[in-house]
């Protein structure tokens, strides 16, 4: 989790090369974490790299990790921009199903 903690102060100082591998070390470390997962996907899908930032948010989105609804409104997000407007919407609609408490709702 350390990786993780150090990946945020990275990408608060602008520095998302660092944020990247520190985040790589922190999913190589504890493969089912959630978070690093997520926020890889996360810092992707701000640099327009949509398929790498998919394939993150799905990560994130797996085993325990199904509990949370940010990863499957990024992965939304991610099909709207991928002009794909068939998937965004089978995902807003997991949300909705599945998240019905979420504020992304």
């Amino acid at each position: 989790m350390i990786f993780y903690n150090l990946a945020l102060i990275s990408e608060k100082k602008g520095n998302l090369a660092k944020a990247k591998e520190l985040l790589q070390f922190s999913v190589k470390e504890r493969q089912n974490y959630c978070a690093g997962h997520f926020k890889l996907g996360e810092i992707h899908y701000k640099e327009k790299k949509y398929s790498t930032a998919l394939k993150n948010l799905k990560s994130a989105s797996r085993g325990t990790c199904y509990n949370y609804a940010a990863p499957v409104f990024y992965q939304g997000l991610v099909w709207l921009k991928l002009q794909d407007d068939e998937k965004a919407l089978g995902k807003f609609k997991e949300i909705v199903n599945t998240f019905s408490k979420s504020k992304y709702l």
